[in-house]
């Protein structure tokens, strides 16, 4: 579990392009599961800014949660591209099968 301050860019379930302050309560170095105000569109693509580290890259919306609990949805978002270095932790090294 590591909490990280995001701000999203995306579509909305309405439609509506947004963009709004976040935080990750899970990371991983595929994606992360986000607690956001916002219900994002699923399947849709987000732009996400680490801000620690500054770095922005796109993801893809995997999962919402149907309603918000305290205020906030859950999302889940994948990684569009391969790098390590997004969250600023260090992963264990990908087993090989």
């Amino acid at each position: 579990m590591l909490r990280i301050p995001v701000t999203v860019h995306g579509l909305t379930r309405e439609n509506k392009h947004h963009t709004e302050e976040a935080e990750t309560v899970v990371v991983s170095r595929l994606g992360a599961l986000l607690r956001s105000r916002t219900a994002w569109k699923t399947g849709t693509n987000v732009d996400v800014t680490n801000s620690f580290t500054k770095l922005g890259d796109r993801f893809r919306v995997v999962w919402v949660s149907d309603q918000p609990k305290q205020g906030y949805f859950d999302i889940g978002i994948e990684l569009l591209t391969q790098r390590e270095d997004f969250w600023g932790v260090s992963f264990p090294a990908a087993q090989r099968a």
